[in-house]
């Protein structure tokens, strides 16, 4: 069907996530289709979900598979045990379709009700922020309020990278990159108000729902923070591990000195 890791999850919703789920009865309502997740069988395939993933449907396929892989690796996890939520495989998209067909809009309180309940439910939440110098999980509106809701809610909250963009953020602390002042400036912009949303209603519920409790400004600024420390986090966290690996060779050190580590 001329899919590739690059194909983001939008291009592969229908001819793989669908259609793949097509021969069945939804085990929830009967009706025929059903999730992704319910055509997988076995231990190795299916399981209790222990994380929730937040991300955008925007992201190619190879860098949520890689960023995943990498966070099972580095926190030491099973990854034929470690079971994560994501919405396109979790959620019915036939039922989502089908009220795309009737013109019918699920109600943002009742989407909100059961996002806070799941997000409790599973208690961690991965932030996939996708790419570093420009990240477009800061732009979606559903992303930073997933983001926020994960906070006030105090549930484990851990943010990731695909990892090549991991070595390409290090690389640029290495190099002094300016693009890096462009991402402290990128982050002090985060506004849920300009945010954007595939459905204008959603943004107009979130907004509501944001003005009606903490403010637009209370929301940005703990979000800012919020992802500003992490970035100082894994920068710091970062350049010690380059210090180690250069102790180990004179050369690197050398060119990590130069670079003024």
């Amino acid at each position: 069907v001329g899919l590739s890791r690059k194909s983001t999850i939008h291009e592969i919703e229908p001819c793989v996530i669908r259609s793949g789920s097509e021969g069945g009865s939804c085990p929830r309502d009967g009706l025929p289709g059903m999730a992704f997740v319910d055509t997988l069988d076995g231990a190795d395939n299916v399981g209790r979900a222990t994380m929730m993933l937040s991300y955008t449907w925007g992201y190619a396929l190879g860098d949520i598979i890689d960023a995943l892989v990498n966070y099972c690796h580095h926190s030491g996890l099973d990854l034929r045990r470690t079971y994560v939520w994501m919405c396109c495989l979790c959620i019915n998209q036939h039922r989502v379709q089908d009220a795309k067909h009737r013109g019918e809009v699920v109600a943002f309180d009742k989407f909100a009700l059961e996002f806070s309940s799941r997000v409790k439910g599973i208690g961690h939440v991965l932030a996939l922020l996708g790419t570093w110098r420009a990240p477009k999980y800061i732009t979606r509106a559903w992303c930073i309020y997933e983001l926020y809701m994960t906070m006030i809610l105090d549930c484990k909250l851990d943010i990731i990278l695909p990892p090549g963009q991991s070595q390409d953020f290090l690389q640029a602390l290495v190099d002094g990159d300016h693009d890096l002042d462009t991402l402290w400036q990128v982050l002090e912009s985060i506004d849920v108000c300009k945010a954007s949303a595939s459905v204008p209603k959603d943004k107009e519920e979130i907004l509501r729902q944001v003005e009606a409790g903490p403010g637009f400004a209370a929301l940005n600024q703990r979000v800012r923070k919020k992802l500003h420390a992490w970035f100082c986090e894994i920068g710091e966290s970062e350049v010690r591990a380059y210090h180690r690996r250069a102790s180990t060779c004179p050369r690197a050190c050398e060119s990590g000195c130069k670079a003024g580590i």
